[in-house]
């Protein structure tokens, strides 16, 4: 498939501009980071071997939250930042960041005292002194109000925390679009295959996944922000570059959301470990175990013990019949990395690991998607010798962000459910995508979803789409309401063809 005007235009910036900053990755930390040093007039170059955010920064739970749980292993200094950056992204963009209560469900047996609960609710309220309301107990009859299916048989506690929700795809979208807004040259499916490796790096060499082409890209930093890839990058400059993360594997599944269920669910499973249920785009969102996974990044899925472990953990503070495996509409699993280190998957901390070589590669995993904006300071910081200022773009609205303007004659043309999903997406951006809007744009894409070809159309002309994946699973809800057919995947793929 020949690439669109916009990767040849690409491909030729990263082999003839000499790039102050080489950002490898593009899910949602290495897109920050390319956001921060493009806003400062910076010239930089961000690079990805698929799509924007295709692998982890997709694959999250969707929260945006402030590490509750974390408390039990000591980290304040996370829970604070985390209090403190989702208030952030919650003013700063409350289209792709929106309030989500989180239910907390106690069950007799369950691995949590009262006790224990409240000392640390009273520390979670002190740790979030300026950054909003964060948590109090509920009564249980307040908490079958909120979730119609929760049984109050073995119900020890329950407690709500003011948490938020995203959708984690448009998230990154919307921060690499920003970095592109400031002059970042963004190329996807374009594969780092080598490092100028001398006595301090100088560049990479890029390998174009589509045609086979590679260029030569300079730069003065760089930055390895591949997240389970990290130590593949590492070892481009250092062969025997011993590894510095490892993998807790963490999957989710969607069902249809029952009527009248207003809140996420959290239910503590284990010591340091819980499964949840979140509405999410009128679908409900259920996940995680935290399992390691020793195989190839590539190659996590998961299966359906993994779904009906999840499951079960969730029915069990659950009227007989609420969830059943045979809703699942779609499933999908990520990768964490997570420091080397003795702690379990569960417990283990959540502060990102960042490595400096001797040859000047910052390397830089882990973390969480709440305070992606707080590394990307973090790790520009590091890069302070080179010129690169560490917090820059604090404030810049990101593209989508804000609210829609209403527009009534385009409801009317759309229909009221597609027009609520479009602008629940597209924000401040909805009148771009009504831009010389076709008759077959606004088509159901698959007669059971709200997306329309329109997004399409949006998608290849200003989101780097090249596959009906990025589509199907990034740019619109399909694949998560298990609509992506492979007859609406071929007709997303015939229709990119046709625009390119």
């Amino acid at each position: 498939m020949p690439p669109p005007t916009w990767r040849d235009e690409a491909f030729e910036r990263l082999g003839g501009d000499r790039f102050d900053l080489l950002v490898i990755g593009a899910g949602i930390l290495g897109a920050r980071i390319a956001f921060d040093a493009a806003a400062a007039g910076l010239r930089v170059a961000l690079v990805d071997r698929g799509d924007i955010g295709g692998a982890t920064s997709s694959a999250s739970s969707k929260l945006v939250h402030g590490g509750f749980r974390y408390l039990r292993s000591a980290q304040v200094r996370l829970v604070r930042e985390a209090r403190r950056e989702r208030a952030w992204l919650l003013r700063s963009a409350p289209t792709l960041v929106r309030p989500m209560p989180v239910l907390t469900v106690v069950r007799r047996g369950g691995p949590h005292a009262r006790v224990q609960l409240a000392a640390g609710l009273m520390a979670y309220r002190a740790l979030s002194i300026g950054a909003g309301a964060a948590g109090r107990f509920v009564t249980a009859e307040a908490a079958i109000a909120l979730v119609p299916g929760l049984t109050e048989e073995g119900l020890r506690t329950s407690f709500i925390l003011d948490e938020a929700v995203t959708d984690d795809a448009r998230l990154t979208l919307a921060t690499a679009r920003g970095a592109a807004r400031f002059g970042a040259t963004v190329t996807t499916y374009a594969e780092v295959v080598a490092l100028d490796v001398g006595r301090r790096l100088s560049g990479a060499v890029v390998r174009d996944l589509m045609t086979g082409r590679e260029r030569s890209c300079t730069a003065s930093a760089i930055v390895n922000a591949t997240g389970p890839w990290i130590d593949v990058i590492r070892r481009l400059e250092r062969p025997t570059a011993p590894p510095t993360v490892r993998f807790a594997k963490g999957v989710h599944a969607t069902l249809p959301l029952p009527v009248g269920w207003r809140v996420a669910v959290a239910v503590p499973v284990a010591r340091g470990r819980e499964v949840h249920a979140i509405p999410w785009r009128g679908l409900l969102l259920v996940g995680t175990t935290h399992d390691r996974h020793d195989g190839p990044p590539a190659a996590v899925a998961a299966d359906d013990a993994e779904i009906d472990q999840v499951l079960t953990g969730l029915c069990s503070a659950l009227r007989p019949g609420t969830l059943e495996c045979s809703r699942v509409l779609a499933r999908y699993a990520g990768l964490r990395a997570l420091p080397l280190g003795r702690a379990t998957s569960g417990a283990a901390t959540r502060e990102p690991v960042i490595d400096v070589s001797p040859g000047g590669l910052v390397s830089v995993a882990g973390g969480k998607l709440t305070t992606h904006r707080a590394t990307s300071h973090a790790v520009l910081a590091r890069l302070s010798p080179t010129g690169v200022p560490g917090r820059a773009g604090r404030d810049i609205v990101l593209p989508g962000g804000q609210p829609a303007r209403p527009d009534a004659a385009l409801a009317e043309r759309l229909g009221a459910s597609v027009y609520d999903h479009l602008a629940a997406i597209y924000g401040d951006e909805l009148d771009a995508l009504a831009v010389g809007l076709a008759d077959d744009g606004l088509q159901r894409i698959h007669p059971d979803g709200p997306d329309v070809w329109a997004q399409v159309d949006h998608a290849i002309r200003h989101e780097w789409a090249v596959t009906a994946d990025d589509v199907l699973a990034r740019r619109t809800s399909l694949t998560l309401r298990g609509l992506a057919t492979p007859a609406v995947s071929e007709a997303v793929s015939n229709r990119i063809r046709e625009a390119l």
